[in-house]
């Protein structure tokens, strides 16, 4: 079984440019802190078993693949996560509400997902969420030729 802290030799090196780090990244005590795999042609779904890195992963990027299927619910389980970027994958269904629950989630992007639908609102509602989101896209009303797929009333939108 190999260390999960390993894996960036997968990807060839893990990437030090502080903008588009490519890799997995862990901290000192060894546990995964970071997984960005950015414009890498990866397919495939995501693995609710992310959730087994609740108490380390703090950034979660899959940008500008080719990541199909939903958004598991168990995502929500990753407590420490403070970046979400699934931009510009093939992701469909519902946004699972799960997600309301990343308390310390600041930033998001989850447009360029043509079928990804539900409602983003449960991080606009101040009685609700008690994190401290300060950045999400996603495909919604405000985002000009661009189906409005996602209802989101805090949303900073992209046309993508």
């Amino acid at each position: 079984d190999q260390d999960e802290c390993r894996w960036f030799d997968v990807l060839e090196g893990f990437s030090e440019n502080e903008f588009y780090p490519i890799g997995v990244r862990c901290d000192d005590r060894g546990r995964v802190h970071a997984i960005h795999i950015w414009w890498n042609n990866m397919s495939g779904t995501i693995p609710p078993e992310l959730s087994y890195f609740a108490d380390s992963l703090e950034e979660l990027s899959f940008t500008g693949n080719a990541v199909s299927g939903t958004i598991p619910p168990e995502l929500g389980k990753l407590a420490e996560l403070r970046q979400l970027f699934l931009l510009e994958n093939c992701l469909s269904g519902d946004v699972p509400e799960s997600l309301f629950e990343l308390s310390n989630l600041e930033q998001a992007t989850l447009a360029g997902n043509s079928d990804l639908s539900g409602s983003l609102n449960g991080f606009c509602d101040g009685d609700k969420y008690r994190g401290d989101l300060n950045f999400m896209t996603a495909n919604c009303d405000s985002c000009p030729n661009s189906p409005a797929l996602i209802e989101c009333d805090c949303c900073i939108c992209c046309d993508i």
